[in-house]
């Protein structure tokens, strides 16, 4: 009996071993199977969130570019405007129009320096109040344009402001004179009005968007950064990162930690065209995977029931190995492939939902940029690569007079003036048909004849293959600056043409005031010497000697007059040689010196030794030095000192200085006394005589030589005069 009951179970052992092995196989290749789905559904979600995060650097590029633009529009037209107009109540009004369509962007504070530091202009600052502010020669805009000439824009870091007590950051352009740093105008912008546009738009949980200057220093960040972090450079970002913001068309670094939180992500930077700055989009892995845990947790349930599923089964087929266990086993499966296919049926739902709600996400960022478009203060139009009109927005026609649809299938064609040349055209064509931006100026024709001058930038758009499909022009109206600055030409011209005039004039009167003058000289000077005989009566003596003195104080004035205007005419001609300092400086100060004991005022000298030769005029010389020891005698009263000083600065360039202990002038006095027959009021001065030339002679003579005439006073305290000539005029 022991023997029949072993023999019937043997195959039902070795059965169940297959079907639980079976079993076992199907179960890990699902598991496997869910595995390798997951993985699919991670690296397309990786390859979107990338995706993503490059379209998002491109929609923070052009906002942060409309920003700009609008900022360096508004420095241009308070540049244009302070060109022609220098009243400063106008300023204000000018500000205020200029900055009402924008007032959410600009954060209340316009400033103007002028090219030695000090702030000319702010607004809603008194005049008054100016000067107590002192110069603003330590800050970075300043120092930027000293150490970079030329017409860019700067961009500085975040920092708060001092007036409005407001995280603000400044962006300037420099005021050229001829092509010189003339000063510069700063507006403040907000941060703020860069976060506010980050948060609108969906980033994940740890991701960031940041702006930066070149430097680089922060400018904006969401979410924020620290405080102290924003006035404070980032270092060694392309050593250690490998983050070069210079490179065309920005980078991708994956899997660096970030210098500010200290968490790891990938990063897509780009540098914005034409202004120092750049924006940066950080995304960590866990953003990622965002939007994967539902699927994970799906799969695992799916790979759990599957696998019950299958155990279940097993345990069936193993009990049951009648007729019944057929049956049973096909139940078993429909019901699986049922539960398998309402899951199915949940994610399919599941990623149309998510795809819905992508759509609509574009759909409202298209429908932003459309109406920044429709709205634009300026006229937009799209051609094909032939130029033929496809768009036109609504200001199109303002600024035109056509209609949309006579001008739809058209060329720009029908704007060109013919004051336009033709060589402007061939290089626009030339420049976008290579793929560049083309930027100009050019005169367009209104639909009713009337002409009009127009700012113009013209870019093409590629298409997935990076070939050019169509061309966006943009075309600012900019006819009142054109006639604005062509209403300061001419009235430069005309002041320069009278200038000259007048110097002309009296350059040609040189021989007739000096001959008369001359003869009643020589005539009383001869009278004083009894050369005609007896000698004159004291009384007359007298005054032959008031005759005399009055004839060559007169002589003196004439000859400065002379002099300023031959500098003002351009006809002072240098006789260069090589000039000895010490003995220059010797011959004024003797020359002086009888001056200086008459007012009981004590003459030094502190000269630095062994001092080169220079390559100067030294007739010149000598008048500079003569007018400034003068007017420091003239200024300084009794038992006061005058100081005579010569030395070579840091850069070797020639240092002349008089310095004195006299009454001092303030920066209004410094100002009055620049200029032509300029009299300082002072109850002292008043006392002496003078003809207001003796320092514009002085600083017309060094500027000839190549070199500056500075001014450093405090009423009071006294005045010191520096004539710095360059180390290109130093003999070696």
């Amino acid at each position: 009996m022991a023997g029949n009951n072993a023999g019937p179970k043997q195959p039902l052992d070795r059965r169940s071993a297959i079907i639980l092995a079976v079993t076992l196989l199907v179960v890990v290749l699902f598991a496997l199977g869910c595995l390798a789905s997951y993985r699919n559904l991670f690296d397309e979600r990786q390859a979107q969130a990338r995706a993503e995060a490059v379209r998002m650097l491109r929609a923070f590029e052009a906002h942060s570019m409309r920003l700009f633009d609008h900022a360096d529009s508004y420095l241009r037209a308070m540049r244009a405007y302070y060109d022609v107009q220098k009243d400063y109540d106008r300023w204000e009004r000018f500000v205020a129009e200029v900055r009402e369509p924008k007032a959410d962007l600009f954060a209340g504070i316009v400033s103007i320096v002028d090219r030695e530091g000090w702030i000319v202009y702010q607004s809603e600052t008194p005049r008054a109040k100016l000067k107590d502010y002192g110069t603003v020669t330590e800050l970075d805009h300043y120092q930027y344009y000293r150490k970079h000439p030329g017409d860019s824009v700067f961009v500085g870091a975040t920092r708060i402001g001092r007036v409005t007590g407001k995280q603000q950051f400044r962006v300037g352009r420099p005021l050229l004179r001829d092509g010189v740093f003339d000063g510069l105008i700063v507006v403040t912008l907000l941060p703020q009005h860069i976060t506010d546009f980050y948060k609108s738009l969906s980033l994940g949980a740890n991701s960031t968007v940041t702006m930066v200057t070149l430097e680089p220093k922060l400018i904006a960040r969401q979410p924020p950064a620290p405080e102290a972090l924003y006035d404070r450079a980032i270092p060694n970002l392309k050593e250690n990162f490998g983050i070069d913001f210079e490179r065309e068309g920005g980078g991708t670094v994956l899997g660096i930690v970030s210098p500010f939180d200290q968490v790891k992500r990938d990063v897509f930077y780009k540098k914005l065209r034409s202004y120092p700055v750049a924006v940066v989009v950080g995304i960590t892995e866990g953003d990622l995977k965002a939007g994967l845990a539902d699927s994970r947790r799906n799969l695992i349930l799916l790979a759990s029931a599957f696998a019950l599923i299958s155990l279940a089964v097993c345990s069936l087929v193993l009990r049951l190995v009648d007729k019944n266990r057929l049956v049973e086993d096909a139940s078993a499966r429909l019901q699986t492939s049922q539960r398998q296919l309402a899951r199915v049926n949940e994610i399919l739902e599941a990623r149309v939902e998510e795809r819905t709600v992508d759509l609509r996400a574009s759909e409202n960022r298209l429908r932003k940029l459309s109406r920044a478009v429709e709205q634009s203060p300026n006229m937009i139009f799209i051609t094909d690569r032939d130029g033929v009109i496809e768009y036109a927005n609504p200001r199109f026609s303002q600024m035109t007079g056509y209609r949309l649809d006579e001008v739809l299938g058209q060329n720009p064609r029908l704007l060109k003036s013919a004051e336009t040349p033709a060589e402007l055209y061939q290089d626009l064509w030339r420049t976008i048909l290579e793929g560049r931006d083309w930027h100009g100026v050019v005169k367009d024709r209104r639909k009713d004849g009337q002409a009009f001058w127009a700012s113009v930038s013209i870019s093409p758009v590629r298409d997935e293959t990076g070939a050019i499909t169509h061309f966006v022009s943009m075309h600012q109206d900019i006819t009142e600056r054109k006639l604005m600055e062509e209403s300061t030409r001419l009235a430069k011209e005309e002041a320069e043409l009278s200038s000259r005039a007048k110097s002309e004039m009296l350059a040609n009167m040189s021989h007739e005031l000096r001959t008369p003058l001359n003869a009643v000289l020589g005539f009383s000077e001869m009278l004083l010497s009894g050369v005609f005989g007896q000698a004159p009566s004291p009384k007359f003596a007298e005054y032959l000697k008031d005759i005399n003195s009055s004839g060559l104080h007169l002589l003196e004035l004439i000859n400065e007059i002379l002099d300023v205007s031959a500098i003002e005419a351009g006809k002072m001609i240098l006789s260069e040689d090589e000039v000895l300092v010490p003995e220059i400086v010797d011959v004024a100060l003797r020359l002086i010196r009888p001056r200086a004991m008459a007012g009981k005022v004590r003459l030094l000298s502190d000269l630095e030794p062994n001092l080169p030769r220079l390559r100067a005029d030294p007739r010149r010389m000598k008048q500079i030095l003569l007018n400034l020891l003068s007017n420091a005698v003239k200024f300084t009263p009794d038992g006061g000192t005058v100081t005579m000083r010569a030395r070579r600065d840091e850069a070797g360039a020639m240092e002349l200085s008089v310095a004195d202990t006299g009454i001092g002038m303030d920066q209004a006095g410094i100002a009055t006394a620049l200029t032509k027959f300029g009299q300082v009021d002072s109850g002292l001065a008043r006392r002496h005589e003078g003809t207001g030339l003796g320092l514009p002679l002085a600083q017309g003579l060094v500027e000839l030589h190549g070199g500056t005439l500075t001014i450093a006073s405090a009423k009071g305290v006294g005045t010191t005069v520096t004539v710095t000539l360059p180390a290109s005029r130093i003999v070696a």
